[in-house]
């Protein structure tokens, strides 16, 4: 992805129609949170325990929403951002058969952390102001009850530290590559020339057909021959077979019995784990009033609605590129044929860190 198209992606995906709104109006009073002279936000927590977050700026009202996000959902923030630096292994141990070694593999191969990086110094403006008032809305949250006072699984873990800007911005690239990159890794760590069997990974089943699972949250074995190929690939075809839909209802205001427009938002994402939707209502009294949700751990709002108008997207299972396959050279497992052409593979080692058994921290190479 260029740097243009990641930064009009990362727009739509934090921005929704947000900043279209207008309007506001008072709020009760609510807990006052706030971060030296950068940010101050009102948080007023109603029915549900939905955060509505009032402030003078933008800035000001997604510091209150990364700090609200910390409240509910610190977890899912932290866990993702540890998957996209390829640092699962290393701190949470190799996992069941390898997992989190194969993970962290696919992750650096991928290398979308490392892009965010380097592409950071040139984001938009807009951008960079929603993720760096988020990610210290965050980090506040964080200062303030340390990591054995969050709610969630992961109370208590040394993983969970402050964040930096690129990694919340990191983390909405991963999703934005969701529908194309990410259906890659079942097959990345599964991959090596035909004839070569490469050493299991740590954590995996030495003793079964594979050398650990196929993908970052699977169990299937990729094995280090055919019948791992095979169990790889199943295990993609699978995912990619899942139904997936959601629904965007229009209703004009001639159909509507107070005869006006209305939207029905119907997104079929997860209710538990990673890409779950977070409810928030943000307000700049005079230039923003926007309720609705985002993906959790991101700022902004992805479907709602205003004054004025509703909008909201759908996910389904159509194909977002187009797969080929390429015939290998007899005898040159490596080489493939390109039209009337033979070309040459290119390689190179990607090495993560895992924390063994005893606590010691050991390297792997593939």
């Amino acid at each position: 992805m260029t740097r243009r198209g990641a930064g009009a992606v990362l727009a739509a995906l934090l921005l929704g129609g947000a900043l279209a709104c207008s309007g506001g109006g008072d709020d009760p009073p609510g807990e006052l949170i706030g971060d030296g002279d950068r940010y101050e936000a009102t948080i007023r927590r109603t029915e549900g325990g939905v955060p509505h977050i009032t402030g003078d700026t933008l800035g000001d009202v997604v510091f209150g929403q990364g700090y609200a996000s910390g409240e509910d959902r610190a977890c899912d923030l932290a866990d993702q951002v540890l998957k996209i630096r390829g640092e699962r292994a290393l701190r949470l141990g190799p996992g069941e058969d390898g997992a989190n070694v194969e993970s962290d593999l696919a992750w650096r191969v991928l290398g979308v952390h490392e892009r965010a990086v380097e592409d950071w110094p040139e984001v938009s403006d807009g951008v960079e102001e929603l993720v760096t008032a988020f990610t210290a809305g965050w980090n506040a949250h964080l200062a303030e009850v340390g990591a054995d006072g969050i709610d969630g699984w992961c109370r208590g873990e040394d993983w969970v530290e402050e964040l930096e800007p690129v990694d919340v911005y990191a983390y909405a690239r991963s999703v934005a590559v969701y529908a194309s990159g990410v259906q890659l890794i079942p097959y990345i760590t599964a991959a090596h020339p035909p004839g070569e069997e490469p050493p299991p990974l740590p954590g995996a089943d030495e003793g079964g057909e594979g050398d650990g699972d196929a993908g970052d949250e699977g169990d299937a074995g990729d094995g280090t021959g055919a019948g791992g190929d095979e169990g790889a690939r199943d295990e993609a075809a699978a995912l990619l077979a899942r139904p997936v839909a959601s629904n965007g209802w229009a209703i004009g205001g001639d159909r509507s019995a107070a005869g006006g427009g209305m939207l029905v938002a119907n997104p079929h994402f997860p209710w538990e784990g990673e890409l779950r939707f977070w409810e928030s209502h943000l307000t700049v009294p005079g230039e923003l009033d926007a309720y609705g949700v985002q993906l959790s751990g991101l700022p902004g709002i992805g479907i709602g609605f205003n004054e004025d108008v509703a909008w909201t997207h759908t996910v389904s299972a159509g194909n977002r590129f187009t797969a080929y396959t390429l015939d290998l050279v007899p005898g040159k497992p490596t080489t493939y044929r390109y039209g009337d052409e033979e070309r040459e593979m290119t390689s190179r080692d990607i090495t993560i860190e895992y924390t063994d058994e005893d606590g010691e921290v050991r390297e792997v190479t593939r």
